[in-house]
């Protein structure tokens, strides 16, 4: 592993509390997402469902603001009387995390990580960004180590899988894990999983409402302006065309040595 990757992980892994800070309050369950990885998506048919439910009104478009009366940084926003409340991140998680004595001290709520082939996420983000960042894909694919230049890179999601790989492994049955791929195969039975995971007692006819109202369609529909066409990547090129044989061989090399949970993807051109 590259020493200044390792040493920048540290450095951030026994600093940021985050997570830690938002132990003991009133939330229900954790949704932790990878950055690029349908966060939007995953948190308006998360927010559709409960609404449903509770008999609520529903998240209005796909934005952040929108969904936040019901899943969101708890921090900032106060849950509806009676109704489950969902926490959501992009955090990576301390290394006091898994620490027994903490966990012990703390309530932790369970948690529900979304993940996604970084290859793809990678284009995505720079697809979102590449105006602000003024640089090629391939400069790009060479990333921050220090993880300030970029709103993500190679080098943060990497981060990002290793931290919670690392985290699951230690606390077996507490984390739950999805990958975005096939979430949006199986919606239905992935968001049936997040709910179960998180003890809620969400009905059939709740995640049919969430998933048919979340098609990239549907929230088109019901928001033109629109939040969700600004959301959604429009080019329908494979992301893995962005990837000249010279970026190949970075990723490769990159990832090869740094990589060590790749949650079964296979990672390799």
């Amino acid at each position: 592993m590259n020493t200044q990757f390792k040493l920048n992980c540290l450095k951030k892994d026994i600093s940021n509390f985050s997570l830690l800070r938002s132990c003991n309050r009133n939330v229900d369950g954790y949704f932790i997402s990878m950055q690029h990885s349908g966060t939007h998506w995953f948190k308006y048919m998360i927010g559709l469902a409960i609404s449903h439910q509770y008999q609520v009104a529903p998240p209005q478009y796909i934005d952040n603001k929108s969904s936040n009366s019901i899943v969101g940084n708890p921090k900032r926003n106060a849950a509806l009387p009676g109704v489950p409340y969902i926490g959501a991140k992009h955090s990576i998680p301390p290394l006091v995390f898994e620490n027994a004595l903490v966990r012990a001290a703390l309530k932790f709520p369970p948690y529900v990580v979304l993940i996604r082939d970084i290859r793809h996420a990678l284009v995505s983000n720079y697809e979102k960004w590449k105006h602000k960042y003024a640089v090629s894909f391939g400069e790009y694919l060479d990333g921050d180590i220090s993880e300030r230049k970029y709103v993500a890179d190679i080098w943060w999601f990497m981060h990002f899988m290793n931290r919670w790989g690392e985290a699951g492994s230690r606390l077996p049955g507490q984390i739950l894990v999805f990958k975005y791929e096939e979430a949006m195969q199986t919606p239905a039975q992935t968001l049936t999983a997040l709910f179960a995971h998180f003890g809620l007692p969400i009905s059939a006819e709740a995640i049919e409402y969430a998933v048919t109202n979340s098609s990239k369609e549907s929230m088109a529909a019901v928001d033109p302006a629109s939040s969700a066409l600004k959301i959604i990547r429009k080019d329908k090129r494979d992301p893995l065309s962005w990837y000249s044989p010279a970026d190949r061989e970075k990723f490769n090399r990159i990832v090869s040595e740094n990589l060590e949970y790749d949650f079964g993807y296979e990672l390799k051109f």
